[in-house]
This record gives C-alpha cells, sequence and structure tokens, in this order.
C-alpha cells in the first residue's frame, strides 16, 4: 500500500471507478450468457450475492474510516501537543544562564523552522533529514537541561527538565503515528476485492435481469471509490484533502520566533 503514496488522489479514485467499471462490464457480460441458460430461474442466488457483497464492503469501510480517522484526530492532537511544549520550552529559556538560554532559543527556533518546512514541502524525502536534526537538537537540548539543573535546583528548572522529555515524547509519537502506523495492507487488498467482486456481482445481477441501469451503477462504484480514495488520504503521511493548510498557532510561534531572532 505505501507505494500508492506517491499516486495522486484522483489518480487513486478514477483507477478505483475504471477497475470497478471493467468488473461490472465483464460482470454482465457473463449475466448474459447465463440468461440463456435459465437466467433467473436457473441462477436465483446471484441476485442477492450482489448485496451481501456490498455489505460487507460497507462494514469494512466503515471499519477503515473510523481507524484512520481516529488516528487523523491523535495525529493532530499531538502536533498540537508539540507546539505547545515549543512555546514553553522558549519561554522558560528566560529563567536560563544568558548564553544557555539564547543557545536554547536558537535551537527550538531551528527545531521548529525545520519541521515546519518539511511538513510543507510534502515530501517523505525531505521529511527524513528533519527527523534525523530534531533528534541531534533534543540531544542538545536535554545537555543544556541537565547543566542548568546540576548547577542550580529549583521548580523552574525542574519544569525545563520535564518540558524537554514532552518535546522528545510528542516527536516520538508524533513519528509512530504519522509514519509508522498505518492501514494493514491485508485490509487495502480485501477492500480492492471486495470491491472488484461486489462490482462483478452488480453487472452480473443486471445480465441474468437483462436490462441494467448504468447511472445506478455509476453512482454505486462512484460512491464507494470516494470513499475508499478518502480513506487512502486520511492513512497517508502527508494528506491531500485533509489539513492542507498549516496550522495557525504553529505558524504564528515560528512568525513571533523569527521576530524576536531578528531583534
Amino acid at each position: 500500500m505505501f507505494a500508492l503514496d506517491s499516486w495522486p488522489i484522483p489518480l487513486v479514485f478514477f483507477s478505483l471507478v475504471a477497475s470497478a467499471f471493467v468488473a461490472t462490464e465483464a460482470g454482465f457480460f457473463i449475466g448474459r450468457r447465463k440468461r440463456k441458460d435459465g437466467g433467473l430461474e436457473k441462477f436465483p442466488i446471484e441476485n442477492s450475492a450482489s448485496g451481501i457483497v456490498l455489505g460487507l464492503l460497507a462494514f469494512i469501510l466503515a471499519f477503515s474510516f473510523g481507524s484512520v480517522a481516529s488516528r487523523y484526530k491523535e495525529l493532530k492532537e499531538i502536533a498540537r501537543n508539540d507546539t505547545d511544549a515549543i512555546e514553553d520550552l522558549y519561554q522558560m529559556a528566560d529563567f536560563l544562564p544568558e548564553s544557555d538560554a539564547s543557545q536554547t532559543r536558537r535551537l527550538l527556533h531551528e527545531y521548529h523552522r525545520i519541521r515546519l518546512d518539511a511538513i510543507e514541502t510534502r515530501n517523505l524525502a525531505e521529511l527524513t533529514p528533519a527527523i534525523e536534526r530534531s533528534q541531534e537538537i533534543h540531544e542538545e537540548l536535554w545537555t543544556i537541561a541537565v547543566r542548568v539543573r546540576m548547577a542550580d535546583d529549583n521548580s523552574i528548572l525542574n519544569q525545563f527538565v520535564s518540558m524537554t522529555n514532552v518535546l522528545m515524547d510528542t516527536h516520538n509519537n508524533r513519528i509512530h503515528k504519522g509514519l509508522n502506523t498505518r492501514m494493514p495492507s491485508a485490509i487495502w487488498w480485501m477492500t480492492g476485492g471486495l470491491l472488484f467482486l461486489s462490482s462483478m456481482l452488480l453487472g452480473l445481477s443486471s445480465g441474468i435481469h437483462g436490462k441494467r441501469s448504468l447511472m445506478a451503477s455509476a453512482i454505486v462504484i462512484f460512491c464507494f471509490s470516494a470513499v475508499i480514495a478518502m480513506i487512502v488520504d486520511l492513512d497517508r503521511p502527508f494528506r491531500t484533502l485533509f489539513n492542507r493548510d498549516a496550522d495557525p498557532v504553529a505558524t504564528g510561534l515560528l512568525e513571533r520566533m523569527d521576530a524576536e531572532a531578528g531583534k
């Protein structure tokens, strides 16, 4: 399934539609031949099999959509927590010694910028160096946190250490949920197979009846293909239909960092 990440969503949608129409036409051709052999009297089960498979496909799609929509919601929450952790650490830098404070703000500024830039490019190749640099910044921030905490013991520095941990945890959660947690390939194969079979059974049932409605078949195929394409988009690390605009809170924080860095 990951190989499809490079496919534009319109291409995914129209590929599904084309495959489903080919299956429908194949089923209709077979159905017309069966009609000559006895039609509904000899093949009564084909009439109801289409509804059964369509119902199963709808169930799988409902399950898949619920799974990816839940993960999408979690990712938005993690992204907001990530921005909050960056902002809190940036403000807590006021309580550090001057040299450590300026270094911390510089690292956080770079950290926030490279992450937003990597997301803006919507390119997995650009994401890898951003992740590597983010981990390097984590180590540098942790070194500062340990140094200032060992030199002094107060509640603010304890919070600084704790928030540095939160920053690293949200980064790991974001990587895990956004890149590593994906819909299993078996579910995608089953979904594609059910779409193909249900489309073929639609055509088969129409062929056995000796008549069909292209409009009705097209509506069914377009609806199911659109839902599958939407689920494919939600499952991707970079989405086309959802969350295309940058988070205004994150961009606002970056603008404030840019302004303070320019002073």
